[in-house]
This record gives C-alpha cells, sequence and structure tokens, in this order.
C-alpha cells in the first residue's frame, strides 16, 4: 500500500457484547492500515478510511473497506478510551435491542422487518509512535445516509415516513425492555425496502441511560432530559400499540408529586383544567385522581416533566386550588398536641358526624402534628355553594377543641401557635360571602370590605384587625 497515502501499525480491538443486563469484552491483536487524512468530519468526530490486514491487497474492494473514527480530543490529549467505549456500548446496546425487535415485531405483525446496526469495535493502537490514541472500527456504509431520529428530540417526518415511524417505535421499545433503564436514539444510516418489506442498517446510535445502573454513555447521553425530550415529541403509531409498549409514565417513577386535598369537591374542580395546566406549562404527562378515598385524605398528582415545565404546572394547580379555596374552605388553626392516632380518630368522628370534609395541614401532619384544619364546603344540586355542613362542622370542632385542653406527647413540645385570644376563624354567611370573627371580643369583618385590614404585630406576635382610613 502507498505509505504516502497509509499507515499501519499493531492494534488491540476490543469487542462489547450485551446481554440485557450487562457487557462482556473481548480482545485481540491485529495489524491495522489507516489513512493518513480524514475523508469526512463530523460534529464530533473525523472519518478515515481503514482496512484490515486481510484486505490489504485490495483495499478498494467493498468487503474490505472500513472506516475509523476518532473524537476531535484524541488528536490533542492523551485520553479516548471512555469516549470510545461508549461508543462501542450503545452500538451494543442498540444491537442487542434490534434482535429482539426484528423477532417481536415478526411475531405482532406478521411482517418482516430487517433491522439491524454495524459492528463497532475500539482499537488501541499499539508500538513506537501510535500510542496514547484510540479510534472505533466499522464497516464502511455505503449508501445514501438518512438520519431518522437524534438524541436532542428531532425527528425525521419528510422522508422516508414508513421508516421513521419504525425507527420512533424502536426507540419506544428499547425504553420499555429495558425496564425504564435505556432509550436508543440518534438512528442514522441506510434504509430501502426488498420485496415490500423495509430494512435498517444504521450506525452511530446513542443511549440515554436513568437510574444509575451503567455508566453514562458519553457526552450524548442526556439521562432523564433525553427520555423526557423523546417522550415530549413521540405519539404512539400502530408498532407501539401492537407490541403492547408501556407508556414513559407506567415505567419511570414521576418527577415530580403535588399533593391536593383528597376531597372530591377539589377533584371535580380541578379536572376540566387539566388538560389546560399540561398544555400551558408543556408538561410530558401527569395522572390525576378522579376519585376521593375514604382513607386518604391527601392526594398526589403524579407529574412527569422538566424542572421548568414542573414548577410552572406546580404554579398552575396552586392558582387553580386558590380560586376553589376561596369559595368552598374554612380554616381551624390548631394548638392541640395531640398524637397522630388522636387526631385521626377525631378526624373519623368530626366526619362522619358532620358529613362535612375536614381535612388536616399540612399533608404530612401525621409526621409534623396538624397545624390547620380545613373544613370543605359542597356544591348543591344547583350548583352554589352549600356551606351548612361545613358551617356546622366547624362550629362543633371549635366546641369540642375549647372544652378539651390540649394534650401534652412526652418528649415533644407543642408547636407555637397564635394565642387563643386572637386567633381569627373564617366563616360563610347565608350569601356565601366570606368574614372573619374573633371569639374573645366578637369582632368581625367581612373579607371583601376595603375598610378591614389584617397585619401581625411583629413584637406581640399578634394578628389584629383595624378600620383602614379612607
Amino acid at each position: 500500500m502507498n505509505k504516502d497515502l497509509w499507515r499501519n501499525f499493531t492494534a488491540a480491538k476490543t469487542s462489547f457484547k450485551f446481554n440485557g443486563r450487562s457487557f462482556a469484552r473481548s480482545a485481540e491483536v491485529s495489524k491495522v492500515f489507516l489513512r493518513h487524512k480524514p475523508f469526512m468530519k463530523g460534529g464530533m468526530r473525523l472519518v478515515y478510511g481503514m482496512v484490515l490486514e486481510e484486505g490489504a491487497r485490495a483495499p478498494g474492494k467493498a468487503e474490505h473497506m472500513m472506516c475509523a473514527k476518532r473524537t476531535f480530543e484524541d488528536l490533542e490529549k492523551d485520553h479516548g478510551f471512555q469516549a470510545h467505549s461508549a461508543f462501542c456500548r450503545s452500538t451494543a446496546v442498540a444491537k442487542y435491542f434490534g434482535q429482539k425487535f426484528r423477532k417481536d415485531t415478526q411475531q405482532a405483525l406478521a411482517a418482516a422487518v430487517q433491522f439491524g446496526f454495524l459492528d463497532c469495535h475500539l482499537y488501541s493502537p499499539v508500538g513506537t509512535g501510535e500510542d496514547g490514541y484510540h479510534f472505533c472500527g466499522e464497516a464502511y456504509l455505503n449508501g445514501h445516509f438518512v438520519k431518522l431520529n437524534s438524541n436532542a428530540g428531532y425527528v425525521n417526518e419528510t422522508d422516508y415516513n414508513e421508516h421513521s415511524m419504525i425507527a420512533q417505535a424502536f426507540s419506544h421499545y428499547t425504553f420499555d425492555k429495558s425496564h425504564g433503564e435505556l432509550l436508543v436514539v440518534d438512528l442514522q444510516g441506510i434504509c430501502g425496502e426488498v420485496k415490500d418489506d423495509p430494512y435498517f442498517l444504521l450506525t452511530d446510535p446513542q443511549v440515554h441511560s436513568r437510574c444509575g445502573t451503567f455508566d453514562k454513555f458519553g457526552s450524548g447521553d442526556h439521562g432523564d432530559q433525553g427520555v423526557s425530550t423523546f417522550f415530549n415529541k413521540h405519539r404512539c403509531g400502530p408498532i407501539c400499540k401492537a407490541l403492547n409498549l408501556r407508556k414513559d409514565y407506567e415505567v419511570r417513577p414521576p418527577t415530580h408529586i403535588i399533593s391536593i386535598p383528597g376531597v372530591q369537591s377539589c377533584l371535580d374542580f380541578l379536572q376540566p383544567r387539566r388538560f389546560w395546566m399540561k398544555k400551558i406549562s408543556g408538561a410530558n404527562q401527569f395522572i390525576m385522581p378522579k376519585q376521593a378515598s375514604k382513607d386518604k385524605d391527601w392526594l398526589d398528582i403524579q407529574l412527569w416533566a422538566r424542572p421548568h415545565s414542573g414548577e410552572k404546572f406546580k404554579e398552575l394547580v396552586n392558582k387553580s386550588l386558590e380560586v376553589y379555596y376561596e369559595a368552598s374552605r374554612q380554616i381551624l388553626f390548631l394548638e392541640q398536641a395531640w398524637t397522630a392516632e388522636v387526631w385521626k380518630e377525631k378526624l373519623d368522628q368530626w366526619q362522619s358526624s358532620s358529613g362535612a370534609a375536614v381535612v388536616a395541614y399540612p399533608s404530612d401532619w401525621r409526621e409534623t402534628a396538624p397545624s390547620e384544619l380545613w373544613v370543605f364546603s359542597e356544591k348543591s344540586e344547583s350548583g352554589w355553594v352549600d356551606h351548612k355542613k361545613a358551617n356546622w362542622a366547624l362550629s362543633k370542632i371549635k366546641e369540642e377543641l375549647e372544652s378539651s385542653p390540649p394534650d401534652h406527647v412526652p418528649g415533644q413540645s407543642p408547636t407555637s401557635k397564635p394565642a387563643k385570644q386572637d386567633v381569627w376563624t373564617k366563616y360563610f354567611d347565608r350569601q356565601g360571602d366570606p368574614f372573619w370573627y374573633r371569639e374573645s371580643d366578637c369582632l368581625w369583618f367581612m373579607e371583601s370590605d376595603p375598610g378591614w385590614e389584617r397585619f401581625l404585630d411583629e413584637t406581640s406576635g399578634r394578628y389584629w384587625s383595624y378600620p383602614h382610613a379612607s
């Protein structure tokens, strides 16, 4: 071979094989011929012509043609083994799931889908002048190169539409079959049809990994963010449904949890707003309970979203809850230091006797002790909010609390609360308008009355109301 165009050296070839849970490595030594100059430059790597020793006499023959891929960092730094092994491990994962995908689609669709990936090996030159760098080597892929999806959410929806749909289904398939730990994307290579059956011969896949089960698959592994990006764009087609692939939220835990009162009127209020909140926030998916449970005074909205979208969804839920609270919630501040068991017993009694929904706040009150009781009104058959049961419940609860001195829990100090005579309680009149009442001096004011304001005196720690000067 022309030494002006090629150089040759001995290299250790490392091969990776994936079995669904772990990688196995094997190595052998071979002689490699590598072009001096690259014939292609990508976003991360340079591509060189390459042949092995057995193809040196006829390097132009298709069966001998290979390509070597080096990262830009390789040219400047004495590293690259981890970077290149990540490329090889990604290919090993893709090849493993590609074989399973072919078999499962054949059974589910009764149609052949030829879906494969080029073998990719890690080469580490050894010998004088060649130590200190690594590269990936694979067969040269000759044909019209097509990118079907990327690791950043791109989906080819114009060219090779059927192939693109199959590629998306394959990516989804890898996530489902890896139990939500791996997602193979960045599918690219040669596509076509043989006797009306689609075929794929792909290269350079990228894996997004989750849960920390596997080492990161290079800088292109975007983890949870990459998974969210994919499923935010992905829409299941006939292949996903035929293979009964699970949604991302059925496989991976939610990214956000939002606790809401387990009150049926609260759930009914939020239900019509749920898809609007998803659209405005850009959240990927959510599960909102539809039915209240007697066993749970607080329920969770499970959310799958990026950090910014998750916070926006939370904000929209809280704003909606404030509207609901304004019309339906009355608050009673507590000073009792009872145990969680006592509070649970009392709550059950109050709800049973009044028929009103009574919820202890905060949602983790069993660990921290409740600081407030929330009593909720319900809607009447005519659609108006009916406060009768809630007002009666609030009256009875206050009466019982005032007649029963707080029980001190040994080893714990009661949470500091405003002095009883300074506590304001929210009520509703017969027209449903909210007003505040202080029992110690019978002072009250309508919440909507601009002539009254409420403030906290930081010196005394007391709440006061005063006529606002007009």
